[in-house]
């Protein structure tokens, strides 16, 4: 894909972008601007981690695991943004003058991926959130008072209890600039309005691949558990047409089952439109929406699910992946 990206670069007038490197407190920016062949920052909403990797030619010293890195990007003409804190996880060099160096905004090294066990009793999707972001010395920016009656955590890591939460909730889930970010993608049947919003013109994109797929879409949904305290099956439906989308679970009332049953419909309803659209660079973020216009009746809002930065010396390159 990289390669593709850089074709392209060669072949059309594309933004000049700015960039800083910070490297565990030093400016590293000159150096690298003298000899990067590319550089490529990965944004996505709900992979937890984003990823900086870049290629350098030169004898440069390879950096240890766990360096901290501070990546800033923009235009020129406008001055950079700060895109977070990456943490070194791996580095490679080739023939011995090309060194290509990975990070990711969650330090794979710390106690984050140390399985434990611990229980939520009585509190809220965003205690918990907190309680774990102060557990790792992080920042937490979550809102959401989704009441959890009970859930555990048996020998599980902080990082995939997170994701489990998020999947089991449909929130957009990562950890970028050392801050843990649990947020609701719909609220009050629709798109979060709080979500940073961006319009996009098709007559802007170099290419746009929207593809509608066959998934079923649901109209209804049952939730089933079992009920300890009485001994019996229960269920709980919300909607009356079909198809209907059936789940099992341990809920622990009917309150939790109908709020993760609306949650799961959502989910499953989602991406039966996606895409990808292609542009030349600006500041866009994974986790927002996308106000995608003149594309017909392909025009409407999407989320933004994944944004690629593809940087070398021509130019700066985006590719924006889409759902609803």
């Amino acid at each position: 894909m990289v390669d593709q990206l850089l074709a392209f670069f060669s072949a059309n007038k594309l933004p000049k972008p700015a960039y800083t490197l910070i490297a565990n407190g030093k400016d590293v920016t000159a150096a690298l601007m003298r000899n990067v062949e590319w550089i490529r920052y990965s944004d996505a909403d709900s992979d937890v981690a984003d990823e900086l990797s870049f290629c350098v030619v030169g004898h440069y010293a390879r950096p240890k695991r766990g360096d901290r890195l501070e990546f800033s990007l923009g235009m020129m003409h406008t001055g950079v943004h700060p895109q977070g804190v990456f943490y070194v996880q791996e580095s490679e060099r080739e023939n011995g003058d090309k060194l290509t160096v990975r990070a990711t905004s969650v330090n794979f090294s710390d106690a984050i991926k140390e399985k434990r066990d611990a229980k939520y009793e009585n509190t809220t999707i965003s205690a918990i959130a907190k309680e774990i972001a102060d557990r790792h010395s992080l920042k937490c920016k979550c809102d959401i008072d989704i009441p959890v009656k009970y859930i555990a955590q048996q020998d599980e890591s902080d990082l995939n209890f997170i994701a489990r939460l998020s999947e089991r909730y449909d929130l957009i889930c990562n950890i970028k600039n050392d801050t843990l970010i649990l947020l609701e993608r719909v609220r009050a049947d629709e798109k979060n309005s709080d979500l940073p919003r961006f319009v996009l013109s098709a007559i802007e994109c170099e290419s746009i691949n929207i593809k509608h797929t066959s998934k079923t879409y649901y109209k209804s949904v049952q939730a089933k558990w079992r009920d300890t305290s009485s001994n019996s099956d229960r269920s709980v439906k919300i909607g009356d047409e079909k198809p209907t989308l059936f789940i099992t679970d341990d809920f622990k009332s009917e309150d939790e089952a109908k709020i993760i049953a609306k949650k799961q419909l959502e989910r499953e309803n989602r991406a039966t439109v996606e895409g990808t659209l292609r542009l030349g660079g600006r500041q866009i973020s994974a986790g927002g929406v996308s106000d995608l216009i003149d594309a017909g009746y392909d025009s409407a809002l999407y989320s933004i699910r994944r944004v690629d930065h593809i940087l070398d010396n021509n130019g700066w390159m985006i590719d924006v992946g889409v759902e609803r």
